[in-house]
């Protein structure tokens, strides 16, 4: 009896292709769970591609028309009240909140003003929505913009 048990072929796993199995499931995992919030970034990143564009055409406007120009940030309001986003010059969020890095305070809508010789008022401005956080800074000797993206801290 113990001569047929031998030769029947065994059906285990080694140790090592169990190593092997588990090694790329986790190198599966590492490269999916990552996307699995990447929708919701693409948003905020299309709104501060949007941000951008607007706050840069009206830095070139008060530089070409030779006026100061006004651009009012608004957070996402709320359906019941009426939206701003038709008028010129006003940037609605969808979904992040904005507000002044420098005050600690948010407030409802804020305001960024170019003049013609092509400075800003300036400031730091922060989106955040989900965990993450983009800082967009106004200088405010030349107008120009620029963008740091970091993980919000505990909101």
């Amino acid at each position: 009896m113990g001569y047929i048990k031998n030769l029947l072929p065994q059906r285990a796993f080694t140790l090592i292709e169990l190593i092997i199995v588990m090694a790329i499931i986790a190198v599966g995992a590492a490269l999916v769970i990552p996307r699995l919030n990447s929708g919701e970034t693409v948003k905020l990143e299309a709104q501060v591609r949007e941000l951008l564009a607007t706050l840069n055409h009206a830095r070139r406007s008060a530089i070409v028309e030779g006026k100061t120009k006004t651009i009012l940030l608004q957070s996402a309001v709320p359906s019941d009240e009426p939206k701003l986003r038709q008028l010129p010059g006003v940037w609605e969020s969808r979904g992040a909140e904005i507000k002044w890095a420098e005050k600690s305070e948010a407030t409802g809508t804020l305001k960024v003003s170019f003049f013609p010789a092509g400075g800003s008022s300036g400031g730091t401005l922060l989106l955040t929505q989900f965990d993450v956080q983009v800082k967009i800074k106004i200088d405010p000797f030349n107008g120009k913009t620029m963008v740091d993206y970091e993980r919000a801290p505990n909101i």
